[in-house]
This record gives structure tokens, C-alpha cells and sequence, in this order.
């Protein structure tokens, strides 16, 4: 079965961000998250609630849930699931090409991303940074997957270095861009063996 996308928006203001926080709810076991994104006052969540089986909760209508930062408490706007709320995602791939990885491992990866691009959605917009012994935007964030495609079978592990951190540091910061036509919700998926 699969895992149910949530979002929350919840009221703060600047002071109760610096108290820690707490959320409860009757029937979640585990509350996932998966990101924050603050508009003050406004702060989106995007989570996965899971009941103690670790199995997303189906019924989300009579969810009752508070929060409190330090002895505030939290007002809670609205809970969704993700699939009705009609908003895309932007994904960027992290792809390692140095030369620690094989060819067929390479291969693999480029074919499972090509399959990943042909299920996106038509909201959803992707875009692609290389690392090595430098870090390269290959594409920016598009709906173009055929574009897409073309780059990820043009990259080849060639580099004699894996600059994992900086690219790491680069694809977040690609993700807090502002742009309106970018979904709000981001998700990196990184493709490496970890090795220099």
C-alpha cells in the first residue's frame, strides 16, 4: 500500500520558532516528516502519518491534532492529502560521475532515472545536478522529460573525484528557490556508491 503524502499548514509567529515542539494526535503512531516550508506566519508541512503498524492512515476526516511550541499552542489550519491538493513536486537528482562507479552500475542508475521521469506527473518538474570532480547544473528545474533523458544518457562516470558535500550543498540550495512556476514541495534523490 502506498504512503499517504500529508501537509499542514500551521499559524506561527517569529517568537515561537525558537521553542521546541510537540504534536499529538489520536490513532498516528509515528508522525514522518518529510519537509517544512515557512511562509510566515504560515509554516507548511508535508509529513506521513502512520498508525502503529507503520501503515498510512487511510481516513484522515476525523483527525483531531495539536501542537505546541514551548507553552504556545499551535492552530492548526488544515490537514490533506497530498494527491487531492492538486500541487506537483520538484525533484533534483544528485547524480555521481566519478569513476569509482562501474559501468553497469552507472547504466543501472541512469536507467531507473529514466524510468522515474516517465512516471512524473504533469505538475511535477525535475531538474538534474552531476557531481565529480565539480559540481554542474545539467538542467535546470523542467517538464521537459525528454530533455531529461537526453542529459542523463550523456553523463558518463568520468571524474577522478566525488564531491558528495558541495553537491549536496548545491542541490539544497536549488531547492529553496522561489520561483512560481516550481512546486513548493522538493525532494532530492541522490544516485552515488559513496566512494571517492
Amino acid at each position: 500500500m502506498g504512503t499517504i503524502k500529508l501537509y499542514f499548514i500551521w499559524l506561527l509567529t517569529m517568537l515561537l520558532l525558537i521553542f521546541e515542539s510537540t504534536v499529538f494526535a489520536d490513532g498516528i503512531s509515528t508522525l514522518k516528516l518529510e519537509m517544512a516550508k515557512a511562509q510566515l506566519p504560515l509554516i507548511r508541512i508535508y509529513a506521513d502519518l502512520l498508525d502503529q503498524k507503520g501503515v498510512a492512515l487511510e481516513d484522515i476526516n476525523n483527525i483531531s491534532i495539536t501542537g505546541t511550541i514551548g507553552n504556545k499552542e499551535l492552530k492548526i489550519e488544515e490537514i490533506k492529502k497530498f494527491d487531492i491538493i492538486n500541487e506537483g513536486i520538484a525533484y533534483i537528482f544528485l547524480i555521481d560521475v566519478s569513476k569509482s562507479l562501474k559501468p553497469n552500475q552507472f547504466h543501472e542508475m541512469r536507467s531507473a532515472i529514466v524510468e522515474f521521469l516517465n512516471s512524473m506527473d504533469v505538475k511535477d518538474r525535475a531538474a538534474i545536478l552531476s557531481f565529480g570532480s565539480n559540481v554542474k547544473i545539467q538542467s535546470d528545474f523542467t517538464t521537459n522529460k525528454e530533455k531529461l533523458k537526453e542529459i542523463i544518457l550523456k553523463l558518463e562516470p568520468i571524474d577522478n573525484q566525488t564531491q558528495l558535500n558541495l553537491g549536496l550543498l548545491k542541490a539544497i540550495e536549488l531547492g529553496r528557490r522561489t520561483d512560481k512556476d516550481i512546486p513548493q514541495r522538493r525532494v532530492i534523490i541522490t544516485l552515488t556508491d559513496g566512494k571517492d
